[in-house]
């Protein structure tokens, strides 16, 4: 899996990675390519999964760690 924290407007990027790298903890091989971004106090998840349950479980872990909004989960299930 890869999986990285670009920088963001959020003020603490270190709590963006964090999450970034709990969730691969969590989740293992299931999410690909997973980038965590902030935007206007919420995060906007990127990435693919090969189910939608895998989606679900990767929006609940980010909404668990961060207790920040989901803007838009972008994480394209194929």
């Amino acid at each position: 899996m890869h999986f990285h924290a670009p920088p963001t407007d959020y003020h603490d990027d270190a709590l963006v990675h964090q999450v970034a790298v709990h969730l691969h903890c969590r989740l293992g091989a299931q999410v690909r390519d997973l980038r965590i971004l902030s935007h206007h106090g919420g995060l906007i998840l990127h990435g693919r999964v090969h189910t939608y349950y895998g989606k679900q479980m990767a929006q609940q872990v980010v909404l668990e760690l961060s207790g920040l909004s989901i803007v838009d989960n972008q994480i394209e299930v194929y």
